[in-house]
């Protein structure tokens, strides 16, 4: 989860020097968008966990509810006062209508599209997880239909709201599935016998893909951005493939990397908001913009680390507290 969020916090730069190739930066840009699609995998292969565990459509549907909801909210609200009361770049109807969640359906605008998103993947997961239970075949024939259908939505002259929505979400319903399936399997205990011919052969693998993905992204076909999207897959694989390898939590140099996964959410909600809002003061404060884009990007991190922190425990003492007075 770090790996994903480190990823999309990358995707979110502002860094633009003068002298930087501008195809170079869009596509650090780009493959940071990757991440995206890391999140779906591990959301799949967590949401099949958590569905299999409470063995209740409508508790599950409940949990997925308040893990995401409250904590768009509560940001959601506290983002409004810094966009309506001190930028004033709209009005209360206006935020709330672009932040409502409708507007990535009906017109294609990308705020927060991912939780719109997610919501749809969270009622459709459970018909999903019942189909990969019964038969594995006929789930990644469908997957596989999916990305195709995808593919060919990608190369016909679609609504401009439509294709847009196949581009940053139809693609990516296969990362979910593909994280639900990935779950029916035991994991493995036994500790690979040649660790180092693993790590040699999947950094190889990490390659190849790499540079199909990079020969794509200099391509000028219509389906080209859902091609990358789609190479995203065997990348995060292959990625996750390698860290669980190498890492063991329990170490020192790795907890924070896993206490950034815990915060990925939050993460995810406030940073460009953050970066936003860093960009606005740093502007008026710093005339240098080299200087500037460094002391915005940096502080937007850390303020983001912070707050994502911040809300996570409040979001989690409310459901503590909800739980006792219930008990």
């Amino acid at each position: 989860m770090a790996l994903c969020i480190l990823s999309i916090m990358i995707c979110h730069n502002t860094m633009q020097f003068t002298g930087m190739p501008q195809s170079i930066n869009d596509a650090i840009r780009l493959f940071g968008q990757g991440g995206v699609d890391g999140f779906l995998i591990l959301s799949g292969l967590g949401c099949y966990y958590s569905y299999h565990k409470i063995h209740s459509v409508k508790k599950y549907y409940i949990r997925r509810v308040t893990r995401i909801l409250p904590t768009y909210i509560f940001v959601i609200v506290c983002y409004a006062v810094f966009c309506i009361l001190i930028v004033k770049s709209c009005t209360v109807s206006q935020y709330l209508y672009n932040y409502s969640l409708i507007t990535f359906w009906t017109n294609g605008v990308l705020k927060e599209w991912y939780v719109a998103a997610l919501i749809v993947l969270y009622i459709l997961s459970p018909l999903m997880f019942e189909l990969v239970d019964k038969s594995k075949t006929i789930y990644m024939i469908l997957t596989t239909v999916i990305m195709s259908i995808s593919v060919l939505f990608s190369m016909i002259n679609l609504p401009d709201n439509l294709s847009i929505i196949n581009e940053v979400f139809g693609c990516r319903i296969s990362a979910f599935m593909i994280g639900g399936f990935l779950a029916t399997f035991d994991t493995p205990n036994n500790v690979k016998a040649n660790t180092k011919k693993f790590l040699v052969e999947k950094i190889l693998e990490f390659a190849l893909v790499s540079a199909i993905w990079w020969g794509i992204y200099n391509l000028e076909i219509p389906c080209r951005m859902v091609l990358l999207r789609l190479l995203f897959l065997p990348i995060w694989l292959i990625l996750f493939s390698i860290m669980s390898t190498i890492m063991d939590c329990s170490q020192k140099q790795y907890k924070i990397l896993s206490g950034i996964g815990a915060i990925t959410f939050e993460l995810y909600l406030v940073h460009e908001k953050i970066l936003g809002i860093t960009f606005f003061v740093c502007y008026r404060l710093v005339g240098n913009q080299i200087i500037r884009t460094i002391i915005d990007n940096i502080i937007a991190v850390l303020l983001s680390i912070v707050c994502a922190y911040i809300i996570h425990k409040i979001m989690n003492l409310k459901i503590i507290l909800k739980k006792g007075r219930y008990n």
